[in-house]
């Protein structure tokens, strides 16, 4: 199986070349306009061609799974065996990610939660960390599941292998690699069981708006991310325009299983979370009281996106769910998050 991209699983590289970039345009403050100019746009040619490797690689990995896994039946139906084994073994390499992440976050601020944009100064403000105490607590109401899993045989595909990556990277800061990626099947939901009934009902429900739904088993858990809205006609969707989608009319859910123990208080908990999926360390999370199981945090952000078909920076409502929960000693740790006005209805509802 080809490997998830690497140009974003060792942030090394990405922050020396901010430092470097940001140290030029330092050096030239001072001096005539054009120097200070050139250097600043010098920076941003550096960070604009990171994403631009970075998606070109994420789409012809994508290409390569497709071509791979499909090249037989039996390497198909081998491939995915081995997907479903792994799925449910708890790894640790995902919590290990976040400190990589962290010097990301300070050397490219206006990534993360904690840094929101103020569009009339054309600047990005500080909001704070995570705070030790939850924001308060909230109560959300049961939701009917209107949709269920729309199971199959198993059927891979390359939009799936792109969305999953390009979703947990952007809107999770995590690095996955997706073992299965096409459409649902039984071992995608058997191993999606473990997650509060609340929170499986609402990403079944945002099937109901999706232009593209795919599904994956990776290392240690699975993931489902649903991508563009047809109640407001954007529904067409390729390889081409997928990251757009992702980031302004999408919602993926993750669940993956820990080596850590089952934290015992909130605080515990809400520090696991934003371990396993860092770019959620910044949001003002209230504690949700009623889940069915261990502990579950909901936020609400805002934050740019590209419009799918000018591609155009636009501001996003976002809302998130995460949680963790305890099977058999090992954590379960989710995280949903539901971006653009049509899943963030079904979300909020």
């Amino acid at each position: 199986m080809p490997p998830s991209p690497a140009a974003l699983s060792d942030l090394t590289a990405a922050v020396t070349a901010q430092a470097n970039a940001q140290a030029a345009v330092e050096a030239a403050q001072g001096q005539v306009n054009d120097t200070v100019n050139q250097a600043a746009a010098q920076a941003q040619q550096t960070y604009d061609q990171l994403w631009a490797d970075y998606y070109a690689a994420v789409e012809t990995t994508a290409q390569t799974y497709y071509d791979t896994v499909t090249a037989s039946v039996d390497y198909l139906l081998q491939t995915y065996e081995e997907a479903v084994g792994y799925a449910v073994q708890p790894v640790d390499y995902y919590v290990d990610y976040a400190e990589q992440f962290a010097a990301y976050c300070a050397a490219y601020p206006w990534d993360c939660y904690n840094y929101a944009y103020d569009t009339v100064e054309n600047v990005y403000v500080y909001v704070g960390e995570v705070s030790d105490t939850p924001v308060g607590t909230i109560t959300i109401s049961d939701v009917a599941a209107l949709a269920g899993y729309p199971i199959t045989i198993p059927a891979p595909s390359a939009e799936a292998y792109q969305a999953i990556v390009v979703f947990a990277n952007d809107q999770l800061g995590a690095v996955v690699e997706p073992l299965y990626a096409g459409t649902a099947t039984d071992a995608v939901q058997a191993t999606m069981g473990p997650l509060p009934a609340v929170i499986e009902a609402i990403m079944l429900n945002t099937t109901t708006i999706s232009g593209g739904a795919y599904w994956g088993l990776l290392n240690g858990g699975a993931a489902a991310v649903m991508v563009g809205d047809c109640s407001s006609g954007v529904c067409a969707i390729d390889t081409g325009n997928i990251d757009a989608m992702v980031s302004s009319a999408s919602a993926g859910l993750y669940g993956l299983y820990t080596n850590s123990a089952m934290p015992t208080t909130p605080d515990a908990a809400l520090a696991l979370i934003t371990r396993v999926y860092p770019k959620l360390s910044g949001l003002a999370f209230a504690q949700i009281t009623n889940v069915d199981a261990g502990y579950g945090f909901t936020a609400t952000a805002a934050s740019l996106g590209l419009d799918p078909v000018t591609r155009q920076p636009i501001s996003v409502a976002k809302v998130v769910y995460a949680g963790v929960v305890d099977v058999g000693g090992q954590s379960f740790v989710y995280a949903l998050v539901a971006l653009g006005e049509g899943y963030v209805e079904i979300a909020a509802r």
